[in-house]
């Protein structure tokens, strides 16, 4: 069910109304409460509501079994009846009103239950009203009205049929519709006395009129649903158009607007009248055919005004009185000039044709035309003469007939009115040699009386029907030229005709009974507004060649024969399950217009040479012994499993050859094609190599699966494949075959699944929200485009010689199924907003870019170590990899030898490791980077940012230029080789190890080193290493540089800088501490002392202008102090130095401060007797010792 409605209107919606109309709509919506009525009592009693009694704010539910009495004004938001509810009603009484904001909806009963709100003599005024299908004649839904008022806004839809929806008039009452009344023939109307105002189309399945008035007063066009009207009005401006033959029992009103007939006949009864004010704006309308139908039993019957007319042309016929019986006529008004006149511009563009059974019916009034009518080159004042055709010809100026050029009027005064009516000129007009035979009535073929003369058709007249005509001949009919007028029409019947000359048809051919022939030998021209149809079974054959400028429309099974030409330039189209034949002359089709054709086809002996449009809807083959030719811009729809001609060529110039059928095709490649559609559903299957010279479409929009089977056999097309299923899935399979094209787009919105060995193309587009899998061992393309919110799966090596575009939301995945694939993208790679670029299947995949990489959205191309994508940068050029996106993560980044500058402007995750080969640089820039295996640098890298090294086992080979490094996750970390690290070092949880072989390495942190947890250390060889520090060491973690004598690392701090070395460390065990010249202050923070458990193993180094300030902690050392020229060591309060070695000694060339304070001595001793040292001081050097104890 559509919740709300909606209201037609037309013109410029104000913004500032619009926007109010919202806000206080959805303010209803979120502030609307729900209140439910049950039991039996009145809509005010607050007991029967479980929320209260309603407001215009309020959702009502009348509850299953309820029976409620409005017995006051009321209002709710919406109401709706329970479903699956014993019988429920409301009754509104008296006069009181009922308003419904939006919609009144009914529900489905459960068992005989109905559904009731009876109006009565009250008012319902609502927004619209729904009535589902109950599901059982045995449940009703019923809306019903008395003398009360109904107002809807928006549309009455009534789902059910006519015993299950119902909408019932009693009385007098009144119905506004604004919308739709209906939205299909369902349901039922009873109008009784009432008056229903509708102000869109009206539909229903049954309508009892009894003596209601039907007013459309919408403005704009409307459906009249046929059948009988006791009162319609016609009162708005537009078209109101008859959708059958209708019928008025009491009065016709137009009071505004066209009623067009549509092509149907409207009946006037007896006592029926028309009245309304009558203009070119309001009159009925003859445009699209059709007849007025009068009826009369006495001269009042007859007398009045026909406001007839064509678009804007009002033509109306007055009769003031007649020689009337009971009898009948038909009306109708054409405006042109009648076919059967002679010459040129001579005549009105226009003529009356009334047709009574009753050939002595007379009348007297007048035909007015309208100025159109009469437009130059036609002088009107040479229209003297008032024609009237019957069954002795033109009858001209008869007595009793006159004109008035002023009025444009024709007048007659007691004259027979069967006849066409029209105004000429004296000479050159009425003058035609009229036909063999013409009709002057309607009736059958075989009745002289409808015949000029009096007497029936031989055989070889030529035969013109200005009628309604049944040939019931039972021998059959044989004319030799046949012409069927505008106002004209012939039903074949079950007899037969052959017609050996040429045939016309202004007006209709009609065959709808399943016997007799027809046959045309000669020319057969359909004029425009002409028509041919048929649904019967017997057979046409159409041997002269054939125009069709009008309709053509055959549902019957009959079978058909074109022996010359095909010229179609109107609706043509054979449905019915006939066999067509093609055969005795070599044929041309063309035309403007599709030719629709359904039977099995057969091309026998004869070339047909298509330049028109024409589908053959039949699922049999195509055969004969023939040929078929496109010509150049033709188009052939094959519906047939296979096109089994002698000779077929598609080859011509801007033709197209569609395969369209819903079971299994063969596509024919005897012929190259120069476009080539396939679609629908089932399996096409090539049957050789298929050459397309321009476009190859495929596109399903059945509910089922296409698939394409090309196998071994290569597909070239010259032009654009191009992919268009936006209701099922298709596939295309090659198992060995290669296919190629200029272009490929991939525009449908289902599934399609594309396998080639191989695919060449120049741009590759995919525009769609579905998934597509794309599987081949090779693809060459100038460009990839994935957009439009789909899913892309590629399972092939690429090569792309400009750019990788992946754009509005969409996703492109490298693989399908396993594989190991190569991208070689020749300029950039370009993943959009809400896009991205992924890996779903295992393999070990690589995209190598020449240019940049520029992300807004998602560029992930790792999974697992089974399931990734490393990205390569190459050729010597300059690279940026940049954008915003939300995440950037490949395996490898690798920078092939001579590869220029790559640029990173965004940060990267590498689940793998980073290569550098020689002459190629990465800019870093200030980012940070994570790296998750090794690090092999044999260029250049620039960096002021961080890299993070967080896999298992990670192995860095040298590099002088990292900026800040970071280690992190558990796992060894090997320098392999020498590091220069600018900025700081920090370690987490990683065991980072000084070296991978015995070779010696030097390796410089010019920042911090920080160990969080995990540890720094020398490795398991004896080696001795080099590491320098330019600012603070913090161990929380490790730090074991010292394994024996042969395996450690010397510890030097260099930087001029303030520095400390401290944390918490749970090992701390280093050879040495050497303080470079320059070097600026050193503070320790932590004790180095057996008594902590952190050892310096050796001695200290102190050069110029670098100093060591114990603060108050203890060192244990095994080796001399050396005190450089303009070095200090500072040993303060609380501080012991201790000497753990014989033979030790303090070297002092420079400061040496033993400085404690009163209570806080500072100590320089020995561990034990054996151990004593000395203290050196050389020329120039400084001693102050105060507050000490040395001993």
């Amino acid at each position: 069910m559509t919740k709300g409605y909606t209201v037609k209107r037309e013109g410029v919606i104000n913004k500032g109304l619009l926007l109010g109309f919202l806000f206080i709509f959805y303010g209803w919506v979120a502030l609307a409460q729900t209140t439910t009525f049950s039991g039996i009592g009145n809509w005010s009693d607050d007991a029967k509501w479980d929320n209260g009694v309603p407001d215009i704010s309020y959702d009502v539910i009348i509850a299953s079994g309820a029976d409620c009495t409005l017995d006051m004004d009321a209002f709710a938001r919406s109401l709706s009846f329970a479903p699956e509810s014993i019988n429920s009603t409301i009754t509104i009484s008296g006069t009181n009103t009922l308003t419904i904001e939006s919609e009144l909806a009914y529900s489905a009963p459960s068992g005989s239950a109905d559904q009731v709100l009876a109006v009565n003599d009250g008012a319902l005024i609502v927004g619209s009203v729904f009535m589902p299908n109950s599901g059982s004649n045995n449940r009703n839904l019923m809306l019903t009205v008395n003398d009360g008022s109904v107002t809807v806004s928006g549309d009455v839809v009534m789902q059910g049929s006519s015993s299950r929806n119902y909408i019932t008039f009693t009385g007098a009452g009144e119905m506004n519709v604004n919308g739709d009344f209906g939205k299909s023939d369902l349901g039922r109307l009873t109008g009784s006395n009432g008056v229903i105002r509708i102000g869109g189309d009206f539909f229903v399945q049954t309508f009892t009129t009894n003596n209601s008035t039907i007013e459309f007063n919408g403005n704009g066009s409307q459906r009249i649903r046929g059948g009988d009207y006791f009162n319609l009005t016609i009162n708005g401006i537009g078209e109101k158009y008859l959708s059958a033959h209708s019928r008025i029992l009491a009065n016709l009103e137009l009071q505004n607007g066209l009623l067009d007939l549509a092509g149907r006949t409207l009946r006037i009864d007896n006592t029926a009248s028309i009245t309304g004010v009558f203009s070119h704006t309001s009159m009925i309308d003859f445009s699209n055919g059709g007849r007025l139908h009068k009826y009369g039993s006495n001269e009042s019957h007859w007398s009045g005004t026909y406001p007839i007319g064509t678009g804007t042309s009002y033509s109306p016929l007055v009769i003031t009185s007649s020689s009337a019986t009971n009898t009948n006529m038909y009306i109708e008004v054409f405006d042109q000039r009648h076919p059967l006149l002679n010459g040129n511009d001579n005549a009105l563009e226009r003529y009356w044709l009334l047709t009574p059974p009753n050939a002595a019916l007379t009348i007297s009034g007048y035909f007015r035309y309208s100025d159109t009518d009469v437009e130059p080159p036609i002088d009107e004042a040479k229209l003297i003469k008032v024609g009237r055709l019957n069954a002795d010809g033109w009858q001209q100026n008869e007595p009793g007939t006159a004109h008035d050029h002023s009025a444009n009027e024709i007048s007659f005064n007691d004259i027979p009115a069967r006849g066409a009516w029209t105004l000429g000129e004296d000479t050159g007009c009425f003058d035609l040699v009229l036909p063999d035979k013409f009709t002057v009535a309607n009736g059958n073929w075989s009745s002289a009386a409808i015949w000029n003369n009096g007497t029936v058709p031989q055989n070889g007249d030529n035969v013109t029907i200005l009628h309604a005509v049944t040939n019931n001949v039972v021998d059959g009919v044989y004319p030799h030229n046949l012409t069927i007028t505008e106002s004209g029409s012939l039903n074949l019947s079950n007899r037969n005709i052959t017609v050996s000359g040429t045939t016309d048809v202004y007006g209709r051919i009609t065959d709808n009974d399943h016997a007799g022939s027809n046959t045309f030998l000669g020319f057969v021209t359909i004029h425009e507004g002409g028509q041919i149809t048929s649904g019967n079974n017997s057979p046409f054959v159409f041997n002269g060649g054939m125009v069709n400028e009008g309709l053509f429309s055959i549902t019957g099974a009959g079978a058909f024969t074109f022996g010359n030409d095909i010229t179609n330039n109107g609706p043509f189209s054979k449905t019915g399950t006939g066999a067509v034949t093609f055969s005795g002359n070599d044929m041309e089709i063309s035309g403007t217009e599709e030719i629709v054709m359904n039977g099995a086809v057969t091309v026998s002996g004869i070339s047909v040479l298509n330049n028109g449009s024409i589908i053959f809807t039949n699922t049999v083959a195509m055969t004969g012994s023939g040929s078929w030719i496109q010509g150049e811009g033709a188009s052939l729809t094959v519906g047939g499993t296979s096109v089994d001609i002698n000779n077929f060529s598609a080859e011509a110039d801007d033709n197209t050859v569609i395969y369209s059928s819903t079971a299994n095709q063969t596509i024919n490649t005897s012929s190259d094609y120069y476009n080539l559609i396939i679609q629908e559903r089932s399996t096409k299957t090539l049957s050789g190599e298929l050459n397309i010279i321009n476009d190859f479409v495929i596109s399903n929009s059945t509910n089922n699966n296409l698939r394409v089977i090309g196998g071994i056999n290569d597909i070239n097309v010259g032009g654009d494949f191009i992919v268009s299923n936006d209701n099922n899935n298709a596939r295309l399979d090659q198992t060995t075959g290669n296919f190629q094209a200029s272009n490929i787009s991939i525009l449908g919105d289902r599934a399609f699944t594309f396998i080639s060995n191989s695919i060449t193309t120049g741009d590759f587009e995919i525009d769609g929200n579905n998934t597509y899998t794309i599987t081949a061992a090779e693809i060459f393309t100038d460009n990839l485009n994935v957009k439009g919110e789909g899913t892309t799966n590629f399972s092939s090596n690429a090569n792309i010689s400009n750019n990788l575009e992946i754009e509005n939301s969409s996703t492109f995945n490298i693989g399908s199924t396993a594989g190991t694939y190569q991208f070689n993208i020749g300029n950039d790679i370009i993943t959009g907003t809400g896009s991205t670029l992924g890996v779903i299947v295992n393999g070990l995949h690589t995209i190598t870019v020449n240019k940049n990489v520029f992300v807004n959205g998602v560029f992930d191309l790792f999974v697992n170590t089974s399931r990734n994508a490393s990205l390569v940068f190459n050729s010597d050029i300059p690279h940026t990899i940049g954008g915003s996106p939300v995440s950037f993560r490949v395996f490898d980044l690798r920078l092939n030898p001579g590869s220029n500058t790559t640029t990173a402007n965004i940060d990267m995750i590498i689940a793998g490791s980073v290569e550098i080969g020689a002459g190629a640089t990465l800019n870093a820039g200030s980012h940070t980077h994570t790296v998750a295996m090794n690090w092999n640098n044999e260029g250049l890298l620039v960096s002021s940012g961080t890299f993070i090294f967080n896999g298992g086992t990670q192995t860095l080979n040298p590099e002088p230029n990292f900026n800040n490094v970071s280690f992190s996750t558990a796992g060894s970390k090997f320098l392999a080789g020498n590091m220069g690290i600018a900025g700081n070092l920090e370690i987490t949880d990683a065991t980072v190890l000084l070296s991978n072989d015995d070779t010696s390495k030097v390796h410089h942190i010019g920042g911090d080193v920080t160990i969080h947890s995990g540890a720094l250390e020398t490795n398991n060889v004896n080696v001795i290493h080099d590491l320098s520090i330019g600012g603070n060491l913090n161990v929380d973690g490790r730090l074991r540089l010292f394994f024996n004598n042969d395996r450690y690392a010397s510890l030097r701090f260099t930087d001029d800088v303030s520095r400390q070395i401290g944390g918490s460390p749970t090992q701390f065990d280093i050879f040495n501490i050497e303080l470079a010249n320059s070097s600026n202050s050193t503070t320790l923070v932590l004790d180095l002392s057996a008594a902590s458990g952190f050892f310096l193993r050796n001695g200290i180094g102190i050069g110029n202008n670098a100093t060591l300030l114990t603060n108050g902690h203890d060192i244990d050392l095994y080796d001399d102090v050396q005190i450089a020229a303009g070095g200090t060591m500072h040993v303060n309060d609380n501080s012991a130095l201790t000497f753990r070695a014989s033979g030790k000694s303090i070297q002092n060339a420079g400061n040496l401060i033993i400085q404690g304070s009163a209570g806080n001595e500072a100590v320089v001793t020995a561990s034990n007797s054996a151990n004593q040292f000395f203290i050196n001081n050389t020329t120039g050097s400084s001693l102050v010792m105060q507050h000490y104890f040395v001993d």
